[in-house]
């Protein structure tokens, strides 16, 4: 039986490599890039 995940801390893939390598399956990520964020938080 193969377990899912969702990586909600996606970034530079370490820990989504750790889980697949140990035969887990990616479902979604989250990827939030916190200098667009601001930039667009300091445009308001």
């Amino acid at each position: 039986m193969a377990f899912s995940y969702i990586d909600i801390f996606a970034g530079a893939g370490g820990l989504s490599e750790g889980f697949q390598r140990n035969g887990y399956i990616p479902v979604g990520q989250f990827i939030l890039a916190m200098d667009t964020w601001f930039e667009k938080l300091m445009e308001k």
